[in-house]
């Protein structure tokens, strides 16, 4: 009795399997639609090997030899820095003051265009060179926007007169 109370309650549950085994043409044309979905997905994707990540960040480094820390973030680092926020697409500043240089971060907005970058670090560098202020030995202040740029290199192996 318990077996029959268990059959009947089987038999009606909806159930996913069982739908497309007794609708197999439902199933045919989902697979179909879902074959046909995969290959237009796949034929109108970029196709592009290195796809172009623009880096947003840059560093300023000025270094000041023999001059301890707290004296470079003092004199040289909180100068770089007011002169960075003027910037009003900068999201974040970093910098680390240590013995002898200063290297301040700059961090541009995650949202702006990638077409623009340089031009908006060409104006922080203009705005850093326009420092004049510096103590004597300090500087110059080296402004690098291009270390995140990278170039791939195939090499091709080539057996040699072993």
């Amino acid at each position: 009795m318990a077996h029959e109370l268990n059959e009947q309650s089987t038999d009606q549950k909806q159930n996913l399997a069982r739908f497309f085994i007794e609708q197999r043409h439902v199933a045919w044309v989902s697979l179909a639609v879902a074959l046909l979905w995969g290959i237009y997905g796949l034929l109108t994707m970029p196709q592009r090997k290195d796809p172009d990540t623009p880096v947003k960040t840059a560093v300023a480094i000025c270094a000041w030899p023999g001059v301890s820390a707290e004296k470079i973030e003092q004199l040289v680092t909180r100068k770089i820095e007011e002169k960075i926020a003027q910037n009003a697409n900068v999201e974040k500043i970093r910098s680390i003051s240590r013995t002898n240089v200063s290297v301040v971060y700059v961090d541009l907005d995650e949202n702006f265009p990638g077409g623009q970058i340089g031009k908006e670090f060409d104006d922080i560098a203009l705005k850093l060179d326009s420092i004049k202020d510096l103590p004597d030995g300090a500087g110059p202040i080296q402004f690098i926007k291009d270390f995140g740029d990278t170039s791939a290199l195939m090499l091709r192996h080539s057996p040699c007169c072993a």
